[in-house]
């Protein structure tokens, strides 16, 4: 049927059917959207639907649409019956895309489904997002119009996917004990368990159909908008069943999740010239919206104990950029999805959503008095947004990951520097200031340069290759094949080397030399001469070493072997060029051994973890690595909430307030040492 020219239509108005305010949870009414088809109209035909309210209880069956809002203010026009409503134009194609060729379909979309204007109505649908899209058949994820070879990357990845669905794999997902079943298969610790020669067969035929446009295509896809919207970690991660859709393409999300885990187990498998392509399958987006699906749904058939709201912060906010129209979103759009919050005292409040600073600082006191004082690990200096108070992390850039944060739910906690002593939070009169308890360690004396790991990065797939790295010798000419061909005058370079040596060699140096320095103090910071011995090599991993199960363990005696493996293969690459020919060939042999072992590796993996820290002295000789800001005069302090020791600065002329700069490595107080030995005074912190 024709329509009728688009200036006679009037604008929608939400008031001609306002919403009814929900006096409890049974009666819950939410706003569905009828999208009509679109029959044998143009493409181009302006969107039509009807929007009428139900009970959320007694609801028709309805599909959820996640999808990017994109930038700048509605523009296009979405006609409501005899009038229009103002849409994104990204919402625009999304609905063009999904609505159906013969048959209306019945959905819920915030951007309509909520009265954005209206910050009561806006409270109360956020509040209740959970139960929303709970109650949806599926979520659509609209990843974006079919764009550079989308379409044949998605029947590519569609068809890889099929073979792994067949081989169910699925079924470990929500399984209790994940982490150890998929140990023992993955590490094939028992060859002969069918499963583990099962899952391994897939791999190997994965690897065998990945090809470039697949790998380049999958980068591709995981760059679009979607993957960094923060509101649709909480939309894919309640769904009962999600549906990827680009174009016209779709594909199950679970099966294109656990593709994407199985191309990632296969790409050691890969041809060189591929594996260079594969980044993007270890540091994929998708793996935060599996993580969050994973333990969303393990929570809800009780297999997890909880998904608190601060690690749903780590893994929104540690090591992605996740985005929001509004910055108030990055806590209220994950508020749905943490168990909670109602213990917090949280909820969406749009009526100070232009007070990013008062949201954000009353999350982090909210988290911080339910026992989770790391929160104020996720402290960075400089903050993007430079009006938030000094101990409020800022939810709107992308943090990093405290090197002894655990990487998985629940894991063990590494450092108790706080020992039995806590604190607590001191009332203030000023939301926008922290009062804790603690102590003063000592002020700090001197410090080394900031640790910068930017040029250790292309060792990043070497612990996964499966062969070790071998050294290549090279002279001006060309490759020396036979050590017989070269004499002690010849001028030869190595190749192979999958690291910078020299970054290290200088970060250990500065640790040596302020542990000789504290010795020379003498104070009585370790028990004993032979745990003083030990600073040198626990500091620079932060006393912490990789572990399969949990991620990382407190540093052992392996860490001492491997520092001695690292430091002899460092000095080996600085001083190569000064050894003679029959040297040289021995010296390259135990490299070469040594490597194999792995142990330098997994060492120099634990120091990338301490990158953008700076190494430091106090004036009674503890030796750390503490906050690339810190300056000479700053103060080491163990507060009572927390299990890291933390560096502050006094602020001039305002005695008892500080502004917190971040976390610390601090050896010898890291179990509590300290916190009998001073005095407890509070800290005001700005």
């Amino acid at each position: 049927m024709p329509t009728r020219p688009e200036v006679n239509y009037p604008p929608f108005s939400y008031a001609d059917d306002p919403w009814i305010p929900s006096v409890s949870g049974g009666d819950l009414r939410i706003r569905l959207i009828e999208l009509q088809p679109l029959g044998q109209q143009s493409p181009a035909t302006p969107l039509q639907c009807r929007v009428f309210w139900t009970p959320l209880g007694t609801h028709p069956p309805f599909k959820a649409l996640s999808y990017a809002w994109g930038i700048g203010p509605p523009s296009s026009k979405c006609l409501v019956e005899d009038k229009y409503l103002l849409i994104t134009p990204s919402l625009e194609v999304a609905l063009q895309h999904v609505r159906h060729e013969s048959e209306p379909i019945i959905l819920w979309v915030d951007q309509i489904s909520i009265n954005q204007s209206d910050n009561n109505e806006k409270n109360e649908q956020v509040a209740n997002m959970s139960q929303i899209y709970r109650s949806a058949s599926e979520v659509i994820v609209w990843l974006g119009p079919a764009a550079d070879g989308s379409d044949e990357f998605m029947e590519a990845f569609i068809r890889i996917s099929n073979v792994v669905a067949e081989a169910d794999f699925a079924k470990y997902l929500y399984m209790d004990g994940l982490l150890e079943i998929l140990g023992r298969i993955f590490g094939k610790v028992d060859p002969t368990d069918p499963e583990t020669i099962k899952f391994h067969k897939l791999v190997d035929t994965v690897a065998c159909l990945a090809d470039e446009r697949i790998l380049k295509g999958f980068a591709a896809l995981t760059k679009r908008p979607w993957f960094s919207r923060v509101w649709a970690v909480q939309e894919y991660a309640l769904a009962k069943t999600a549906t990827f859709m680009c174009g016209k393409k779709t594909i199950p999300a679970e099966e294109a999740q656990l593709t994407r885990e199985i191309l990632e187990e296969a790409m050691d498998r890969m041809s060189p010239e591929l594996r260079s392509l594969t980044l993007p399958l270890r540091n994929s987006p998708m793996e935060l919206f599996l993580n969050a699906s994973m333990y969303r749904k393990n929570f809800e058939s009780g297999i997890n104990a909880a998904l608190p709201l601060y690690y749903l912060l780590v893994f929104l906010h540690v090591d992605h950029d996740m985005q929001a129209t509004n910055a108030c979103d990055n806590i209220y759009a994950i508020l749905g999805l943490a168990t909670d919050v109602e213990q917090l005292g949280l909820q969406a409040d749009y009526s100070v959503k232009d007070r990013a600073d008062l949201v954000f600082a009353r999350t982090t006191r909210a988290i911080i008095g339910a026992k989770s004082g790391e929160i104020l690990a996720m402290v960075k200096h400089p903050k993007l947004r430079p009006k938030l108070p000094s101990w409020v992390p800022d939810f709107t850039s992308k943090l990093d990951m405290s090197w002894a944060e655990g990487s998985i739910v629940g894991a063990p906690v590494l450092f108790n520097a706080s020992g039995s002593y806590e604190g607590g939070l001191n009332p203030t009169t000023d939301e926008l200031t922290l009062g804790v308890m603690g102590c003063v360690v000592d002020e700090i004396e001197d410090m080394g340069d900031v640790w910068n790991d930017e040029k250790t990065l292309l060792e990043i797939g070497h612990g996964l290759a499966t062969a070790a790295p071998k050294i290549s010798l090279h002279n001006k000419e060309a490759l020396i094949k036979d050590f017989d061909t070269i004499d002690d005058a010849s001028q030869v370079e190595i190749g192979g080397v999958p690291y910078t040596h020299q970054p290290y060699l200088e970060f250990l140096a500065q640790i040596e030399s302020f542990c000789e320095q504290s010795a020379a103090k003498d104070c009585p910071i370790y028990a004993t001469p032979e745990r003083r011995e030990e600073a040198i090599w626990r500091i620079p991993v932060g006393d912490a070493e990789k572990d399969e199960k949990s991620g990382r363990v407190r540093a052992t005696s392996l860490s001492a072997t491997s520092y001695a493996l690292c430091k002899h293969n460092f000095i080996f690459m600085r001083d190569y060029r000064s050894l003679f020919v029959s040297e040289l060939r021995e010296a390259i042999a135990r490299w070469e051994t040594q490597e194999a072992t792995k142990l330098p590796w997994r060492y120099r993996t634990r120091m990338r973890w301490m990158g953008g820290k700076r190494p430091f002295i106090t004036k009674e000789g503890y030796v750390g690595l503490g906050p690339k800001c810190m300056q000479a005069g700053d103060l080491v302090v163990v507060l009572g909430l927390a299990t890291l020791p933390y560096v502050v600065r006094r602020v001039d002329g305002e005695p008892g307030k500080f502004h917190l700069l971040g976390e610390c490595y601090c050896d010898g107080i890291m179990d509590g040492e300290i916190v009998d030995k001073r005095e407890k005074t509070e800290f005001l912190f700005v």
